[in-house]
């Protein structure tokens, strides 16, 4: 199974620092606003100096500069610079806040789940990847966004065309290799994302919280008009 997202099908959040393009996010239904998420990819722009990154205690992060010269401070912890195309992992609990202005490819993954981003300067003539051991996780996603240029991905007999500010994401399963090869130019951010089926469980369980949430909001909105009658 593959998703192909194109700029119609991102989710728009606006925040007062900057804004996030949410590429793609799973399971199907889960929502970043409620933490019930096992992976999600994004875009995010950082306007403002000192912009505070959300802390997501139960995710794991990766932030790749896609431009800009940004230092990210994570208190207590570390100082890092990040020129365009280089990459920091981190704990999604740290208090985190960038400088400079920053246009960053996001992934994060729940805890317990493995993801990885890399870069790939592409030639017109085609490239075999070599790919992330799964470490024998049930599930693997494999996602392509292009930054800047185009090409094509093949797999497993199918082949679709990417193109700059598209993502692609090929699901499989994890104790399988995966083989594909992509020809084209620009540059291509690669995510590798490996989850068990517990991973699933967990995001489920926030799912069902967050609509029983939602519920009591409903309910509260209705006793409070009953009462204004």
């Amino acid at each position: 199974m593959n998703n192909f997202y194109r700029e119609e099908d991102f989710y728009i959040i606006s925040r007062p620092d900057g804004q996030a393009e949410e590429l793609a996010i799973f399971p199907q239904g889960a929502a970043y606003e409620e933490r019930n998420f096992v992976w999600r990819l994004s875009v995010s722009v950082f306007e403002q100096e000192g912009a505070a990154l959300d802390q997501l205690g139960e995710y794991d992060r990766v932030l790749l500069a896609l431009d800009g010269d940004t230092v990210l401070i994570h208190q207590g912890q570390r100082v890092i610079r990040l020129k365009a195309l280089e990459q920091d992992r981190f704990d999604g609990c740290f208090s985190t806040k960038s400088f400079g202005r920053i246009l960053g490819y996001n992934l994060m993954v729940r805890k317990g789940a493995a993801g990885y981003l890399d870069v790939l300067e592409l030639a017109e003539d085609g490239q075999s990847l070599e790919w992330e051991d799964s470490e024998g996780r049930d599930y693997a996603c494999y996602g392509f966004y292009f930054h800047q240029g185009h090409g094509v991905v093949n797999w497993g007999g199918q082949r679709q065309t990417v193109r700059s500010g598209e993502q692609l994401v090929i699901f499989c399963d994890g104790k399988e290799a995966f083989r594909a090869g992509v020809m084209g130019q620009g540059v291509l951010i690669r995510s590798q994302i490996f989850y068990d089926e517990a991973d699933l469980k967990k995001a489920a369980a926030g799912r069902q919280k967050g609509y029983g949430a939602r519920l009591k909001g409903i309910f509260r909105k209705l006793f409070r008009a009953n009462k204004k009658i």
